[in-house]
């Protein structure tokens, strides 16, 4: 296992790849996402910041535990046990703005009204997602730590856990995430129409597909994902897929799954709406594997951590299979069940707008403003 892991690593052409493309697609999705944010929706979800502080609770309390619990119920030895905490403990990846967009996560909503029912604005701003991004990231300076010594004392000294995190590492992610963000931002507020002609995405919405920097972004994500494997596969042949050991592929597919359920139950018990549930479980089972990665290969050797360094790959993989399955079968529902306008339309309704139309005694109605549409189920 040991070579496996020092041949990687003296591959620089992979390395350089697998790089390469994480930098241009991070940056690609980010300035799409961001022609889809308004500052002033911003300080709004900031003034009520109760859905973002939900999902910071999932991830740096579920997760960590979850996999704690994982590699003592499997009796995974230290150091799979290691890359399994390292991974639960890391704050979420951006392949979670993109399984939210595509999911119709919370955007533009003032969430403190589902306490009459759940609402759906149907709209393409994805704010709280990026906030929830950016705001993981930096939690993370504090509680990756934290988790990694309450978890992660039987396996490791104290003085290694301090030395694990790579604090340049976590403020260059924070960095990559919010500058493309603010440049998409300005697109927005100077040039709207070359923004709106941007989001035109249908990616996914079978049989219409519209490219877009979002839609080209996750295209990309899978044909990168398909041609490293393919290389990775060619060079080290088939021992790349029994380098670790069977229980932790279990925990890489059972750990996504049992974040996006708790997430998503966790915010249903604080009676969010359906798009926060689903942004909050979506949030909460997606973890920055590239920034595990980095920690597992700057902490360890390479003879100590063996080919272990590659669950954060498994556990991506994994994430992004089932995360891609649940965007097709809420896609699936959505066109054969729901109705069709929820989520398509486009809305700039302001809140003090919703304020005025809402009226809690017309459940099930439609609301229709001059900008857009609200639903009600």
């Amino acid at each position: 296992l040991s070579d496996i892991a020092r041949r990687i690593e003296q591959s620089p052409g992979l390395n350089s790849a697998i790089e390469a493309t994480l930098v241009i697609v991070v940056i690609q999705t980010m300035l799409g996402l961001g022609c889809t944010m308004d500052v002033t929706l911003i300080k709004e979800h900031l003034r009520r910041p109760s859905g973002i502080a939900i999902a910071a609770s999932c991830q740096f309390g579920i997760m960590p535990f979850v996999a704690f619990l994982m590699a003592k119920t499997f009796g995974l030895d230290k150091t799979a046990a290691l890359a399994v905490l390292v991974t639960g403990c890391c704050p979420g990846g951006n392949l979670s703005n993109l399984l939210t967009y595509f999911l119709y996560g919370d955007m533009n909503l003032r969430w403190v009204i589902c306490s009459y029912d759940r609402i759906h604005m149907t709209v393409f701003q994805s704010i709280i997602c990026i906030l929830m991004s950016s705001i993981s990231t930096v939690l993370a300076l504090v509680f990756m730590p934290f988790c990694l010594f309450i978890y992660g004392s039987s396996w490791i000294s104290a003085y290694t856990i301090g030395t694990m995190v790579p604090f340049g590492g976590v403020i260059l992610t924070l960095i990559m995430t919010l500058f493309p963000v603010c440049i998409g931002m300005a697109i927005k507020a100077r040039y709207e129409k070359v923004a709106n002609s941007i989001l035109k995405v249908r990616l996914l919405t079978w049989p219409s597909f519209e490219p877009s920097i979002i839609g080209v972004s996750l295209f990309g994500v899978g044909v990168a994902f398909i041609a490293l494997m393919t290389l990775s596969i060619i060079m080290f042949g088939k021992t790349i897929f029994v380098a670790i050991s069977p229980s932790s592929y279990a925990i890489a597919f059972i750990m996504p799954l049992i974040g996006y359920g708790s997430g998503y139950i966790l915010a249903t018990g604080f009676r969010l709406p359906d798009n926060s549930r689903r942004t909050v479980a979506i949030e909460t089972g997606c973890q920055n594997s590239q920034l595990s990665s980095t920690i597992l290969k700057m902490a360890f050797a390479s003879d100590v951590m063996g080919a272990y360094f590659l669950f954060p790959l498994y556990y991506a993989l994994f994430q992004g299979l089932e995360g891609l399955a649940m965007v097709l079968a809420f896609r699936m529902y959505r066109r054969y069940y729901a109705d069709e306008s929820i989520g398509t339309a486009h809305s700039r309704i302001t809140y003090d707008k919703f304020d005025d139309e809402w009226d809690p005694s017309m459940q099930g109605e439609r609301f229709t403003g001059s900008e857009g549409g609200i639903y009600q189920h």
